[in-house]
């Protein structure tokens, strides 16, 4: 009985990992997305002024 509660407790724990690896990795993602579309944006309004 403690043994499969503990089994449930460490598979609920590495579902919430995996959802935090992968929202962080989205985040960082989009953030870096952002991150060389802003240096882009920056670099072609200088060539354009």
């Amino acid at each position: 009985m403690v043994t499969a509660f503990i089994q449930d407790m460490y598979v609920q724990v590495g579902v919430l990992g995996k959802i935090l690896l992968f929202a962080s990795g989205v985040v960082g993602g989009t953030a870096l997305t952002h991150c060389v579309g802003g240096v882009h944006r920056t670099l072609l309004g200088s060539v354009n002024y």
